[in-house]
């Protein structure tokens, strides 16, 4: 197997755990604080998603 393949294999797989790990973070943590804080909780998340690049894709 050629070490290029390897290497762009593994950058694929530590990439997903880290997008499977960050969705986790963002459902499981960060959506429940925001709930929790009400009003203040959702402007923090408004600033987060309109202001900066926390939401580009």
């Amino acid at each position: 197997m050629n070490l290029l393949m390897v290497v762009l294999r593994l950058i694929h797989i530590f990439a997903g755990v880290f997008w499977a790990g960050t969705s986790f973070f963002n459902l499981a943590f960060l959506t429940n604080t925001v709930n929790a804080t009400g009003d203040e909780g959702r402007k923090v998340f408004q600033h987060l998603m309109f202001k900066t690049r926390f939401s580009a894709t």
